[in-house]
């Protein structure tokens, strides 16, 4: 008779679990390809219970302001369908990867869909990435890096920028050094439209070997001030020249060193502390002739500035969690190794 109840208890426990709703979406990820700019759009992503209990909708979150989610909010039955529509409004131009989490009656854990595509100024227009915002204004970067330069190059970079506002605008940079020069494609950009600001480095009117780095400014209306909201940070790397014959090249010293420093993830902390070991593996002295920072939230030490052959000395860096500047986090050296006259240290934090 036990055992009778037992398995008549045990049917009946299985045939309740498997009685459970069950979503089958038509697609999870949605690519909207180029989407203009202010101009919202809207994407339903259809479901079915493919279930044997009515499926519920709890809940569903936006990852951010610019998606709005509405929903099928009765509970819908078994083989009936059910939508979520997602409406979408860029607020920058560039690639997006947006999403929404749905919560439902079937598990504790949650669904995601996901938009994709690109914002463009104009159907005509080239997909760019415009992250930085400076006002009614959008830029493609606010960080300018001259790398590898000797001296007598005249590398060029590009800003492209993007006039969100109902005037035409007339980009000027200011506070220029006389090492870098600027022109504008067009002098006047139109409402809605998108143009380029060439800057262009003139490498002979560096003074200093390694990093020279400087702000340039933005203006973004007649009369505007330098601020920290229209900064520009430009940076440029001169390397050494060398002229010594294949002979000298052999007796020449060697730089050796990593070039990543992993802090691990900062957890809160103010202050990260790291350390690296550089070597002289060459046959003549080593002389660390400049030892730089790109950001300004690091700090970099070394015990002695020339190596003899076979040395070791410890290189030690530090960053300052609560200073936030433009830039990577990169450490620079400059030394007499003609083979490696140039040493950068990318520093990873997991934040």
């Amino acid at each position: 008779m036990l055992r009778a109840f037992l398995s008549t208890y045990c049917f009946c426990v299985a045939a309740l679990l498997a009685a459970q709703p069950q979503i089958e979406f038509s697609e999870t990820t949605h690519n909207l390809g180029s989407v203009l700019w202010q101009t919202p759009q809207t994407v339903t992503f259809s479901f079915i219970n493919k279930g044997t209990r009515d499926l519920s909708i709890l809940s569903v979150e936006a990852d951010c302001a610019c998606t709005v989610p509405t929903w099928t909010s009765a509970p819908v039955s078994p083989g009936a369908r059910g939508s979520i529509s997602v409406s979408f409004d860029a607020a920058l131009l560039g690639h997006f990867s947006k999403g929404v989490t749905l919560y439902t009656n079937i598990a504790p854990e949650p669904f995601r869909l996901h938009l994709i595509g690109d914002v463009v100024a104009s159907k005509q227009g080239v997909s760019v990435d415009m992250p930085v915002k400076m006002g009614e204004l959008q830029l493609s970067t606010d960080n300018l890096e001259f790398d590898d330069i000797n001296r007598g190059d005249q590398p060029q970079k590009i800003i492209t920028i993007y006039n969100g506002s109902k005037t035409t605008y007339r980009p000027q940079l200011m506070h220029l050094p006389r090492y870098l020069a600027a022109t504008y494609v067009p002098e006047v950009v139109r409402s809605g439209r998108m143009g380029e600001i060439v800057v262009t480095l003139d490498s002979r009117e560096l003074s200093n070997m390694g990093v020279t780095q400087t702000s340039v400014y933005l203006s973004r209306f007649p009369g505007d001030r330098v601020s920290t909201g229209n900064e520009i940070a430009i940076s440029a790397t001169l390397l050494p020249q060398f002229s010594g014959l294949p002979k000298q090249v052999e007796l020449a010293p060697c730089c050796q060193v990593d070039s990543v420093l992993e802090l691990g993830p900062a957890r809160g902390k103010k202050k990260l502390k790291g350390e690296l070991m550089l070597t002289n593996s060459g046959r003549t002295p080593l002389e660390i002739q400049a030892l730089q920072v790109y950001n300004s939230s690091l700090s970099v030490s070394i015990g002695k500035r020339v190596i003899a052959p076979g040395e070791r000395v410890k290189l030690k860096i530090g960053v300052n969690m609560t200073l936030r500047s433009k830039g990577r986090r990169r450490v620079l050296l400059i030394t007499n190794d003609p083979r490696r006259p140039k040493v950068v240290i990318e520093v990873k934090i997991k934040e």
